[in-house]
């Protein structure tokens, strides 16, 4: 396979640029487009580097195997995500109490 940025947004009928401003998050639609596209392809190995580039051969390729694996690639973008998020709350709840610290801190000085 060879494809460039611009073709490989094409075939996954993707927007132009939808690559280039993805940055570490990866919808799980765009995990399902490149999923459907590409199905011999890790989705895992495109988005994140991780695994082999190709998916291991199916011995079972029946519909239902494929929507199990589609349903497993959600779960484990939605808990990638559930993470991201958990550790941004962490960060701004740290915030809070350091503006919570300052704020009394300024009224004790009045």
């Amino acid at each position: 396979m060879r494809y460039g940025q611009s073709k490989f947004e094409d075939e996954i009928g993707s927007s132009r640029g939808a690559i280039a401003h993805m940055g570490d998050f990866v919808s799980p639609n765009f995990r399902k487009k490149i999923a459907a596209r590409f199905p011999e392809v890790n989705v895992d190995w495109i988005t994140a580097g991780v695994g082999d580039m190709f998916s291991a051969p199916s011995t079972n390729d029946d519909p239902s195997s494929k929507e199990r694996d589609i349903i497993l690639n959600e779960i484990a973008a939605q808990r990638d995500l559930l993470e991201r998020l958990t550790t941004q709350m962490s960060r701004l709840n740290n915030n809070i109490d350091e503006c919570q610290r300052t704020i009394s801190a300024l009224i004790a000085k009045l």
